[in-house]
């Protein structure tokens, strides 16, 4: 039984071939799709807040009391890139050899 990073290879080795892929019509625009949408419904949804709420939509602090509000988004966000910036290299390490997996 694999757990933990020993999961990843089997995943990956059990993937379809990119050219199946493709040939399929599967072209991973998925990566592309949601990228985009994120950024137009967050900018809408900004716009929106701005618009309705024009001296509160950006504050964040305190939290309780705007809890809902763009400017918490924004500070999560933020916090989220934090997070994953500061464990980039550390990930990176530990992918870089995988522990060796055993299909038998």
């Amino acid at each position: 039984m694999l757990a933990g990073l020993a999961v990843i290879p089997t995943i990956f080795a059990l993937a379809p071939a990119p050219e199946a892929a493709v040939a399929s019509g599967n072209t991973g625009l998925a990566f592309i799709h949601f990228p985009l949408w994120f950024v137009l419904i967050f900018s809408w949804w900004t716009w929106q807040a701005a618009s309705w709420y024009p001296g509160e939509w950006y504050k964040w602090l305190p939290i309780s009391k705007y809890t809902f509000s763009v400017g918490t988004m924004y500070y999560q966000w933020a916090i989220c890139f934090g997070i994953i910036f500061l464990l980039n290299n550390w990930l990176a390490e530990k992918t870089r050899f995988p522990a060796k997996v055993d299909f038998d």
